[in-house]
């Protein structure tokens, strides 16, 4: 992949288990992807950090984020409160919640794919993989919409060189009218 900054993908774990946070970190590390990984142990600091070095606007930012980030200090941020914050200061992000299963996890499930999350995974044996794959659809529809635009931008030049084209043939056939007469 290049090192242009904007063809990068920033992905920012929020969770406060660092166990976690050193297994997401690895899975990706061991992708063959170039990611700018941020790992941060609440929400505070990540929002903080986030204020003070956004990414590039052109980059693909990912942020994965515990629901229980605040399990330790019920007065910190949870992974809702980083959600809304998040879209509110940055709606292209995409975050990806997990959680620790609960009784109510529909429910918050519910209200964080409402709120813009891009998904919602309960913390097991699987969701390490299940990211990843979402990570792997973010960057191919995010690949496929810049070139979706390349080629839009391709087509209208074409257009364009064709009508300068046909204009100055229209013109010279006005002009010079026995130039086309063989």
């Amino acid at each position: 992949m290049s090192t242009n900054n904007e063809e990068l993908i920033y992905i920012y774990i929020v969770d406060v288990d660092e166990y976690q946070q050193k297994k997401l970190r690895s899975k990706f590390t061991e992708a063959n992807t170039e990611y700018i990984l941020r790992p941060y142990s609440s929400g505070e600091k990540f929002m903080d950090n986030l204020l003070l070095n956004p990414p590039p606007k052109k980059a693909l930012s990912i942020v994965i984020v515990d629901y229980n980030i605040n399990q330790n200090n019920k007065q910190a941020m949870n992974g809702m409160n980083v959600l809304y914050k998040t879209k509110e200061q940055h709606p292209e992000f995409n975050v990806i919640v997990i959680s620790e299963s609960s009784d109510n996890f529909e429910s918050i499930k519910t209200e964080a794919l409402n709120a813009g999350a891009t998904a919602f995974f309960k913390k097991n044996d699987n969701v390490y993989l299940r990211v990843r794959n979402i990570i792997k659809g973010m960057i191919s529809k995010n690949y496929l919409s810049k070139k979706k635009k390349v080629s839009h931008n391709a087509i209208i030049a074409f257009i364009i060189v064709l009508f300068g084209v046909s204009t100055l043939f229209f013109l010279l056939f006005k002009l010079f009218p026995k130039l086309f007469y063989f």
